[in-house]
């Protein structure tokens, strides 16, 4: 084709060509302008294409109803279809995904660690999945309670070298259903248990193991709840 002519407009269409005569859209369709700047765009670069042979069809976008429908065997008009909810959709999808992007409202303990394999698997072992597995960088969940991050010493890049942790002084209490059934798992997998499960004055029913890295794991249920005391009690 030579370009693209657009014919006045006519009572029922929205946008011609001088490959789609006329686009019709039901008075009762409500498009926004967007996707009519789509369905233009779209309109002119197909109208470049060399028209195609009675009884083909194009296919403009395979995850939507409808598309751009070839010169029918009794017909010499083209017809465009176009969804446009399917349209709004898809490009909001595309323009719009960075923008609901959100920091995430926890804290993140990260370790630096000499022993990522080892950890891996100690964290796997005790009930543990893996959000994040790179090379310098690893980061295990367990249920909706919490993150741990373990890094490489040179994982945070640009010639920097931290120090290992030193593996003494942190615990990292973590909340489960049942923390004598959780004590029982860990020794059939004969992790280390390093302080039997107990009742703890706090209201907490816990006990400790320890991963690779010397980081004290206390998983905990609640087996009272305490009062908190009053804000005139506390000054």
């Amino acid at each position: 084709m030579r370009g693209v002519r657009v014919n006045p407009p006519v009572e029922g269409c929205v946008v011609a060509t001088n490959v789609f005569p006329c686009m019709r859209v039901s008075p009762a369709t409500a498009i926004r302008s967007k996707v009519l700047a789509q369905v233009r765009e779209l309109s002119a670069r197909v109208a470049r294409a060399v028209p195609p042979v009675s009884g083909w069809s194009w296919s403009t976008d395979r995850g939507c109803q409808g598309g751009v429908s070839s010169v029918g065997p009794r017909t010499n008009e083209a017809a465009l279809s176009i969804n446009a909810a399917c349209l709004a959709d898809r490009n909001a999808e595309r323009n719009g995904s960075m923008k609901n992007l959100e920091n995430p409202r926890q804290l993140f303990p990260l370790f630096i660690s000499n022993k990522l394999a080892e950890t891996k698997e100690f964290y796997l072992s005790a009930g543990f999945k893996i959000r994040i597995d790179m090379p310098e960088y690893l980061q295990v969940y367990y249920g909706e309670a919490l993150d741990l991050c373990f890094m490489g010493p040179d994982g945070a890049g640009k010639g920097m070298d931290f120090p290992v942790f030193g593996g003494k002084g942190v615990l990292v209490s973590i909340p489960t259903p049942n923390a004598d059934k959780k004590a029982l798992e860990l020794k059939e997998r004969r992790l280390p248990i390093v302080s039997e499960i107990e009742d703890k004055p706090w209201g907490w029913r816990s006990f400790h193991t320890v991963d690779p890295n010397g980081v004290i794991l206390d998983f905990f249920h609640v087996y009272k709840e305490l009062e908190a005391p009053k804000p005139d009690e506390q000054s």
